[in-house]
Protein backbone atom coordinates (compact mmCIF):
# COMPACT_ATOMS: atom_id res chain seq x y z
CA UNK A 1 0.00 0.00 0.00
CA UNK A 2 1.40 3.41 -0.83
CA UNK A 3 0.09 6.85 -0.14
CA UNK A 4 -0.25 9.03 -3.20
CA UNK A 5 -1.39 12.31 -1.75
CA UNK A 6 -2.30 13.71 1.60
CA UNK A 7 -3.64 17.15 2.11
CA UNK A 8 -5.06 19.61 4.53
CA UNK A 9 -8.50 21.12 4.10
CA UNK A 10 -8.80 24.33 6.09
CA UNK A 11 -11.77 26.53 6.95
CA UNK A 12 -11.67 29.69 4.86
CA UNK A 13 -12.17 33.01 6.61
CA UNK A 14 -14.83 35.08 4.87
CA UNK A 15 -12.74 38.24 5.01
CA UNK A 16 -9.78 36.49 3.45
CA UNK A 17 -11.97 35.05 0.73
CA UNK A 18 -13.29 38.47 -0.21
CA UNK A 19 -9.75 39.81 -0.34
CA UNK A 20 -8.83 37.02 -2.74
CA UNK A 21 -11.82 37.55 -5.00
CA UNK A 22 -9.69 38.63 -7.94
CA UNK A 23 -7.95 35.24 -7.97
CA UNK A 24 -11.06 33.18 -8.72
CA UNK A 25 -10.38 30.55 -11.36
CA UNK A 26 -12.81 29.34 -13.95
CA UNK A 27 -11.11 26.00 -14.51
CA UNK A 28 -8.61 24.94 -17.14
CA UNK A 29 -11.24 23.64 -19.56
CA UNK A 30 -9.71 20.19 -19.64
CA UNK A 31 -11.33 16.76 -20.03
CA UNK A 32 -13.71 15.21 -17.54
CA UNK A 33 -15.76 12.07 -17.49
CA UNK A 34 -15.29 8.32 -17.46
CA UNK A 35 -17.53 5.29 -17.81
CA UNK A 36 -17.69 4.99 -14.01
CA UNK A 37 -18.36 8.51 -12.69
CA UNK A 38 -21.21 7.40 -10.44
CA UNK A 39 -20.22 5.73 -7.17
CA UNK A 40 -20.60 1.95 -6.99
CA UNK A 41 -21.12 -0.33 -3.99
CA UNK A 42 -17.42 -0.49 -3.07
CA UNK A 43 -17.06 3.28 -3.23
CA UNK A 44 -20.14 3.68 -1.04
CA UNK A 45 -18.54 1.22 1.41
CA UNK A 46 -15.46 3.46 1.51
CA UNK A 47 -17.69 6.47 2.15
CA UNK A 48 -19.48 4.67 5.00
CA UNK A 49 -16.17 3.75 6.65
CA UNK A 50 -14.88 7.30 6.29
CA UNK A 51 -18.12 8.69 7.73
CA UNK A 52 -17.88 6.35 10.71
CA UNK A 53 -14.31 7.48 11.38
CA UNK A 54 -15.19 11.17 11.20
CA UNK A 55 -18.25 10.72 13.41
CA UNK A 56 -16.16 8.91 16.02
CA UNK A 57 -13.15 11.22 15.98
CA UNK A 58 -14.20 14.74 15.00
CA UNK A 59 -16.41 17.34 16.59
CA UNK A 60 -19.41 18.59 14.58
CA UNK A 61 -19.01 15.94 11.90
CA UNK A 62 -21.46 16.51 9.04
CA UNK A 63 -23.02 13.75 6.93
CA UNK A 64 -20.91 13.38 3.78
CA UNK A 65 -23.04 13.67 0.65
CA UNK A 66 -21.83 12.46 -2.77
CA UNK A 67 -21.61 15.19 -5.40
CA UNK A 68 -21.77 14.50 -9.13
CA UNK A 69 -19.02 16.97 -10.14
CA UNK A 70 -16.70 15.75 -7.38
CA UNK A 71 -17.34 12.10 -8.26
CA UNK A 72 -16.57 12.84 -11.92
CA UNK A 73 -13.36 14.67 -11.04
CA UNK A 74 -12.24 11.91 -8.67
CA UNK A 75 -13.06 9.15 -11.17
CA UNK A 76 -11.19 10.91 -13.98
CA UNK A 77 -8.04 11.43 -11.91
CA UNK A 78 -8.10 7.85 -10.60
CA UNK A 79 -8.30 6.57 -14.17
CA UNK A 80 -5.59 9.01 -15.25
CA UNK A 81 -3.21 7.72 -12.58
CA UNK A 82 -4.08 4.09 -13.24
CA UNK A 83 -3.22 4.69 -16.91
CA UNK A 84 0.27 5.82 -15.97
CA UNK A 85 -0.26 9.53 -15.38
CA UNK A 86 2.17 11.39 -13.17
CA UNK A 87 1.96 10.70 -9.46
CA UNK A 88 4.02 13.79 -8.66
CA UNK A 89 1.37 15.76 -6.84
CA UNK A 90 -2.18 16.75 -7.69
CA UNK A 91 -1.50 18.06 -11.21
CA UNK A 92 -2.36 16.35 -14.49
CA UNK A 93 -0.80 16.85 -17.91
CA UNK A 94 -3.31 19.63 -18.63
CA UNK A 95 -1.84 21.73 -15.84
CA UNK A 96 -4.86 21.29 -13.58
CA UNK A 97 -4.95 20.57 -9.88
CA UNK A 98 -7.93 18.97 -8.15
CA UNK A 99 -9.81 22.25 -7.83
CA UNK A 100 -9.46 22.95 -11.57
CA UNK A 101 -10.69 19.44 -12.38
CA UNK A 102 -13.68 19.89 -10.10
CA UNK A 103 -14.57 23.14 -11.87
CA UNK A 104 -14.21 21.46 -15.26
CA UNK A 105 -16.57 18.73 -14.05
CA UNK A 106 -19.27 21.22 -13.06
CA UNK A 107 -18.40 22.22 -9.49
CA UNK A 108 -19.59 25.79 -8.79
CA UNK A 109 -16.97 28.34 -7.64
CA UNK A 110 -18.43 28.69 -4.15
CA UNK A 111 -16.85 30.14 -1.04
CA UNK A 112 -15.05 27.35 0.75
CA UNK A 113 -12.09 25.01 0.85
CA UNK A 114 -11.53 21.78 -1.05
CA UNK A 115 -9.07 18.95 -0.56
CA UNK A 116 -8.00 15.80 -2.38
CA UNK A 117 -6.46 12.61 -1.09
CA UNK A 118 -5.28 9.55 -2.97
CA UNK A 119 -3.80 6.16 -2.22
CA UNK A 120 -2.70 3.00 -4.00
CA UNK A 121 -4.19 0.07 -2.09
CA UNK A 122 -6.71 -2.73 -2.64
CA UNK A 123 -9.94 -2.73 -0.66
CA UNK A 124 -12.31 0.02 0.37
CA UNK A 125 -11.64 -0.76 4.03
CA UNK A 126 -7.88 -0.37 3.56
CA UNK A 127 -8.35 2.92 1.74
CA UNK A 128 -10.72 4.28 4.37
CA UNK A 129 -8.35 3.26 7.16
CA UNK A 130 -5.41 5.00 5.49
CA UNK A 131 -7.13 8.21 4.36
CA UNK A 132 -8.08 9.82 7.69
CA UNK A 133 -4.61 10.40 9.06
CA UNK A 134 -3.70 13.70 10.67
CA UNK A 135 -4.15 15.79 7.51
CA UNK A 136 -7.79 14.73 7.32
CA UNK A 137 -8.60 15.35 10.96
CA UNK A 138 -10.51 18.48 10.06
CA UNK A 139 -13.52 19.18 12.29
CA UNK A 140 -16.35 21.37 11.14
CA UNK A 141 -16.25 24.88 12.57
CA UNK A 142 -19.76 26.37 12.99
CA UNK A 143 -18.40 29.73 11.80
CA UNK A 144 -17.68 28.37 8.32
CA UNK A 145 -19.31 26.19 5.70
CA UNK A 146 -19.18 22.52 6.77
CA UNK A 147 -17.11 19.87 5.04
CA UNK A 148 -19.98 17.85 3.63
CA UNK A 149 -19.71 17.26 -0.14
CA UNK A 150 -17.57 14.38 -1.32
CA UNK A 151 -16.47 12.63 -4.47
CA UNK A 152 -14.95 9.14 -4.55
CA UNK A 153 -13.34 7.44 -7.54
CA UNK A 154 -11.19 4.37 -8.05
CA UNK A 155 -9.44 2.56 -10.90
CA UNK A 156 -7.36 -0.60 -11.19
CA UNK A 157 -3.59 -0.39 -11.65
CA UNK A 158 -1.34 -3.48 -11.78
CA UNK A 159 -3.01 -5.38 -8.98
CA UNK A 160 -3.57 -2.29 -6.87
CA UNK A 161 -6.47 0.11 -6.82
CA UNK A 162 -6.07 3.86 -7.13
CA UNK A 163 -8.49 5.59 -4.75
CA UNK A 164 -9.18 9.32 -5.03
CA UNK A 165 -11.31 11.32 -2.61
CA UNK A 166 -12.40 14.95 -2.95
CA UNK A 167 -13.86 16.69 0.10
CA UNK A 168 -15.33 20.18 -0.06
CA UNK A 169 -17.00 22.80 2.09
CA UNK A 170 -20.51 23.77 1.00
CA UNK A 171 -23.41 25.75 2.54
CA UNK A 172 -25.44 23.62 4.94
CA UNK A 173 -28.76 24.95 3.61
CA UNK A 174 -28.06 23.88 0.02
CA UNK A 175 -27.87 20.47 -1.62
CA UNK A 176 -24.45 19.34 -2.75
CA UNK A 177 -24.21 19.86 -6.53
CA UNK A 178 -25.48 16.73 -8.20
CA UNK A 179 -25.18 17.63 -11.88
CA UNK A 180 -22.35 15.92 -13.66
CA UNK A 181 -19.65 17.70 -15.60
CA UNK A 182 -20.47 20.37 -18.14
CA UNK A 183 -17.04 20.75 -19.74
CA UNK A 184 -15.70 18.72 -22.63
CA UNK A 185 -15.65 14.97 -22.11
CA UNK A 186 -12.62 12.85 -22.85
CA UNK A 187 -11.18 9.61 -21.60
CA UNK A 188 -7.97 9.34 -19.66
CA UNK A 189 -4.73 8.55 -21.53
CA UNK A 190 -4.17 5.06 -22.91
CA UNK A 191 -2.78 2.70 -20.30
CA UNK A 192 1.00 2.54 -19.91
CA UNK A 193 3.05 0.69 -17.30
CA UNK A 194 2.73 2.40 -13.96
CA UNK A 195 5.82 3.26 -11.95
CA UNK A 196 7.07 0.74 -9.41
CA UNK A 197 5.86 1.71 -5.95
CA UNK A 198 8.50 3.40 -3.82
CA UNK A 199 9.37 1.69 -0.53
CA UNK A 200 8.53 4.79 1.50
CA UNK A 201 5.21 6.52 0.77
CA UNK A 202 5.45 10.15 -0.18
CA UNK A 203 2.88 12.62 1.01
CA UNK A 204 2.24 16.32 0.93
CA UNK A 205 -0.52 18.74 1.75
CA UNK A 206 -2.54 21.14 -0.33
CA UNK A 207 -5.76 23.10 -0.29
CA UNK A 208 -7.44 25.49 -2.67
CA UNK A 209 -10.08 28.11 -1.82
CA UNK A 210 -13.07 28.60 -4.06
CA UNK A 211 -14.35 32.15 -4.25
CA UNK A 212 -18.04 33.04 -4.51
CA UNK A 213 -19.21 35.03 -7.51
CA UNK A 214 -20.79 37.58 -5.22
Amino acid sequence: MRLLTALLVLPLLVGAAIALGSTMRAGADGPCGTSHDAMDAEEFAFLADLQDWRDANLENSSPLTPSGPLNAAAAWFAEYLAAGGSTNGHSDKYGRDYYDRALDCGWPPVLGGMGEGGIFTTTAAQAAAAMPHKEFEVPNDPRYYPLRCIGVGRAEADGETVWIMLLAQFPANQDCPSAQYSAQTASAPSPTPIQTPEPTPSSWRSWVPGIAND
